[in-house]
């Protein structure tokens, strides 16, 4: 427990004084976040009108009317991502590496396990035996 002049460990008290320092790394208050709380994001990413995967989920949640009616929106409200997604999935639709493409970044890369044929063991024999009697 911190209290104003020592610091109180368990049962022993100490008479230290605590010195309180107030850094103000920036004296003048300019720049940074807190002008722009817009940029700010927990979690460093980007936010998720700028995120190219937001996007691409965007899309594929849309009616396929919604989707084509898109493109009739205004072009100077819309960022590339939304442009380059929108495009994706237009390709995804008749092209199945495109479409491959934009499941593995929706859905996350499949995972298949890889045998090569040279470690594949061949001529075992396997004998069943029944030993209720």
């Amino acid at each position: 427990m911190l209290t104003k002049n020592r610091i109180q460990l368990g049962m022993e008290q100490t008479s230290k004084q605590v010195k309180i320092i107030n850094y103000n790394r920036n004296p003048k208050g300019i720049g940074g976040l807190g002008e722009h709380p817009e940029n700010i994001t927990h979690n460093g990413r980007p936010k998720n009108y700028q995120s190219f995967t937001y996007w691409l989920n965007y899309f594929k949640s849309l009616t396929v009317s919604e989707f084509m009616a898109w493109k009739e929106n205004d072009p100077d409200k819309r960022c590339v991502a939304a442009d380059l997604a929108y495009l994706a999935i237009i390709k995804a639709r008749n092209d199945l590496d495109a479409f491959k493409f934009v499941a593995d970044k929706t859905e996350g890369k499949a995972n298949f396990a890889s045998v090569e044929p040279e470690k594949i063991i061949t001529g075992i024999k396997v004998e069943i035996v029944d030993n209720t009697n």
